[in-house]
């Protein structure tokens, strides 16, 4: 409060009032505030100064008014006409910032903006590098992956606790996580390729997730850093517990389910999805014993080939 009003003298008038209101909307609305869209909380506060005589109850009123406005609850970005318009100094200020740190900008990146400097290239990249230094950076270790390699559904669909206990009393599925958030951030920090997501001949793990990997000589409930053998089969995300469990239906394996995962998170090529008007048709399965049989089978149906095709290699 003392950072948006600390200049008040002992008998404020509407002067202070609409001074302190202005440098608080600025701040909420994550840059200047323009009189049009502030007056009408000038006026609120105004009005009950004015019926009160209480300038303290005045100000916190119009505050909480803007806190539930539109300019902060959202992050408003109007459109042009013909579509093509440029993040203006405050918008990208707050476009990274809450990319990077699911925050509002701090000060720093205010300032920059004010004086608009951030746009320039090599002030941004200055930029990047200090926020994903600071401990905020958290928030984008956590959200970026959970976004991307779908790692909130992690626990969704969890496999059956009489033929996985050691899953539930080795609390692996926490392990699991804590694995793959190990790999982003090792390669963000490093700024590794992004090719060692799919090709890393290490990974991260504890005792409990190694010993479920039959990766030997890992003690304690630290994670660490190992070496991995070609038979571990475990570099990358495509050997990680928590993705082969999230795409997965905790009962046994999902080959489509994975294909269609590394299209999308990996390769950025999500199939089409089936015609709205086809019926699906089961496939003729006598004499099927194993998945990949019965996925064959599945794609002698002229309607399935097509995308499954393309979805079956890659998750099989």
């Amino acid at each position: 409060f003392t950072r948006f009003f600390g200049d008040v003298p002992e008998s404020p008038d509407e002067d202070d009032l609409h001074r302190c209101l202005t440098r608080f909307a600025s701040i909420t609305w994550r840059g200047p505030a323009d009189s049009e869209s502030l007056d009408r909380y000038l006026k609120l506060a105004t009005t009950h100064f004015k019926q009160t005589g209480d300038f303290w109850q005045s100000a916190k009123l119009a505050m909480r008014a803007l806190l539930a406005s539109p300019g902060f609850l959202f992050l408003v970005e109007p459109q042009a006409a013909d579509g093509d318009r440029r993040l203006d100094k405050y918008e990208l200020a707050t476009r990274l910032s809450y990319f990077l740190w699911s925050s509002m900008p701090d000060g720093t990146l205010f300032a920059l903006a004010a004086r608009g400097e951030l746009s320039s290239p090599d002030v941004l990249a200055g930029q990047v590098d200090r926020m994903l230094d600071d401990p905020k950076a958290a928030a984008f270790s956590d959200n970026f992956p959970g976004q991307w390699l779908g790692m909130r559904r992690l626990g969704s669909m969890p496999p059956d606790p009489t033929t996985n206990k050691a899953y539930y009393a080795d609390n692996l599925e926490s392990a699991m996580r804590e694995e793959t958030h190990s790999l982003f951030n090792y390669l963000l920090n490093r700024n590794e390729s992004v090719l060692r997501f799919v090709d890393a001949d290490y990974t991260f793990v504890n005792a409990a997730l190694a010993r479920h990997y039959g990766i030997e000589g890992v003690t304690g409930d630290g994670f660490q850093q190992v070496a991995l053998k070609p038979e571990h089969r475990r570099g990358g995300l495509l050997g990680h517990g928590s993705i082969l469990t999230l795409t997965s239906n905790g009962v046994e394996t999902q080959p489509v389910t994975r294909g269609i995962w590394i299209l999308e998170n990996l390769l950025g090529t999500p199939p089409s999805p089936p015609p709205p008007d086809v019926q699906p048709v089961e496939p003729d399965t006598r004499g099927v014993k194993t998945i990949r049989e019965l996925m064959a089978k599945h794609r002698t149906i002229e309607t399935c080939n097509e995308c499954h095709r393309k979805i079956d290699p890659i998750g099989l």
